[in-house]
């Protein structure tokens, strides 16, 4: 077993993890399926160049789409030596492939980044950092079908006010006193009339 192979799985174990964690919490069968989607995407973009293992080429799409939904300004360390600002990232595993496996190597990084750079494009749309949600053209495509998300034992809940992100759900203020205020409930507490400064 060859020791680049080694760090590829380690690699996308950590990037995959990173994804699921944060940007498709309580969401796997989404992230199942755009995975799934942007490995048939990976299959037909390498068909040219022939390769057959798709390791490299599927941890390029991974690292590629961290780093877009990474926020503006974030640093990573390249193996401990230097760091770099997280938008670079997939430019500089690009060099180490090129450096440490030629230009095949390079190719299917290419590719990989090219997949990335759509899924990022076509799902979640340019200009979204973390903590957005999918606003691309083609993000209902990205949704997964009710099948798979009954399989991963998930409901539907797009259709929600608020945004559920991390442990907590949050709505936007103005919206919460809407509803408060169309179903009749009063929200926070009354602190009564006050006294002004120097009344006794």
């Amino acid at each position: 077993m060859n020791l680049n192979y080694i760090f590829e799985l380690a690699m996308l174990y950590r990037n995959s993890n990173a994804l699921e964690s944060t940007h498709y919490e309580r969401r796997s069968s989404d992230y199942a399926w755009q995975l799934f989607l942007a490995s048939l995407a990976l299959v037909g973009v390498n068909r040219p160049i022939q390769s057959y293992t798709h390791t490299r080429a599927l941890l390029h799409t991974l690292t590629y789409l961290m780093c877009s939904l990474s926020p503006p300004g974030a640093l990573t360390s390249v193996m401990g030596l230097i760091t770099i600002p997280i938008a670079y990232f997939p430019y500089a595993l690009l060099g180490m492939d090129l450096l440490t496996g030629g230009k095949s190597a390079a190719a299917q990084g290419v590719s990989g980044m090219l997949v990335g750079h759509a899924w990022w494009w076509l799902v979640w749309g340019s200009g979204i950092g973390s903590g957005g949600v999918e606003q691309g053209m083609y993000a209902g495509w990205g949704r997964a079908p009710a099948w798979l998300k009954s399989w991963f034992g998930e409901r539907e809940e797009y259709g929600r006010a608020g945004s559920r992100r991390g442990a907590v759900q949050a709505f936007a203020p103005r919206q919460r006193a809407e509803e408060a205020a169309a179903s009749g409930r009063v929200t926070g507490h009354r602190w009564g009339s006050g006294r002004r400064l120097g009344e006794s």
